[in-house]
């Protein structure tokens, strides 16, 4: 007699919705809210992913490519918010005072002056804090100003946020009356 053993054949069905989602979960991420390298980072492992799509050959190897993919998500870095409540105004015939929004993860913000000359933004000033005081302003001159929040990384490179809306204000006049607080 002919021993046969049979063997059992456990068929392991090639699953790779897994890893369908995780590539539609990081392509709905905003590259706005991200900086730009980490993004980038983002965006090519995401192409790593899809071509993986094509070559995976067991559930182990989605279940590494979504680890991969899951890796990078983890490691973006988010800019800082967008400076919000920027308030211009002078405080008497030769200051200008600023004050904005505090931003979360900030490290100093970066203070823009509209050059009326050349309709174009200057960096101005840095400040450590959501207040700047300008002392030395021309009296009677509108000044308009942006700022936007900066986080220094570890490795000692800058994220930018986004810039905060335009404010203006004129120092006052010789005459005016002063703000008093």
């Amino acid at each position: 007699m002919n021993n046969l053993k049979l063997k059992e054949v456990i068929v392991d069905v090639l699953n790779k919705k897994p890893l369908e989602d995780k590539i539609a979960e990081a392509s709905a991420l905003d590259a706005d809210v991200y900086y730009e390298p980490s993004y980038n980072d983002l965006s090519n492992a995401i192409a790593d992913a899809m071509n993986a799509l094509n070559t995976v050959k067991t559930n182990d190897d989605v279940a590494r490519e979504v680890a991969k993919l899951q890796a990078v998500m983890d490691a973006l870095i988010k800019r800082p918010e967008r400076v919000t409540g920027l308030n211009a105004y002078a405080l008497n015939y030769k200051t200008i005072q600023l004050e904005w929004n505090a931003v979360e993860d900030a490290t100093y913000y970066q203070i823009y002056r509209l050059n009326t000359q050349t309709n174009k933004w200057i960096k101005f000033k840095t400040a450590d804090t959501n207040s700047y005081r300008i002392n030395g302003v021309k009296t009677g001159v509108k000044y308009s100003y942006r700022v936007i929040a900066n986080k220094v990384l570890a490795n000692g490179k800058v994220v930018a946020g986004k810039s905060s809306s335009t404010n203006s204000a004129t120092a006052l006049l010789e005459g005016e009356p002063i703000l008093t607080m």
